[in-house]
């Protein structure tokens, strides 16, 4: 299995492992899902720790989704979360100038930009 967003979403969708549904959302990417695990990670932590029953599933429900897609998918959790951070990271460093020229309504600097990423990609 690649370890692709839609495919992943694809996959948990057919296979129906719990939580599936946040796969499914508009452009799902790794990026959106490393914030919302950033976000969820502290109540995490403890639901993991002491499995606190009273700790409510939405509070942590991409980490719910992401473990239950990686033990229908045979992935380990802890494994993925690290792909997933790294990609995050990797992507928002590349991606970080490209936003800046966005905010600034930089286009010059944008399509120079563009088109300098595009002729080193065919190098």
């Amino acid at each position: 299995m690649a370890f692709y967003p839609r495919e992943v979403g694809e996959e948990t969708k057919e296979l129906k492992s719990e939580g599936w549904e946040v796969f499914q959302k508009d452009k799902f990417v790794w990026t959106k899902i490393a914030k919302h695990l950033e976000r969820e990670k502290d109540i995490w932590s403890r639901y993991a720790t002491y499995r606190t029953p009273n700790i409510e599933a939405e509070l942590v429900r991409h980490h719910l989704a992401a473990s239950y897609a990686c033990k229908a998918l045979a992935l380990d959790f802890d494994q993925v979360q690290a792909l997933i951070h790294a990609y995050a990271e990797r992507n928002a460093s590349a991606h970080s100038s490209l936003e800046t020229l966005i905010e600034e309504r930089r286009w010059a600097d944008l399509a120079r930009t563009l088109r300098e990423d595009l002729d080193n990609l065919r190098r």
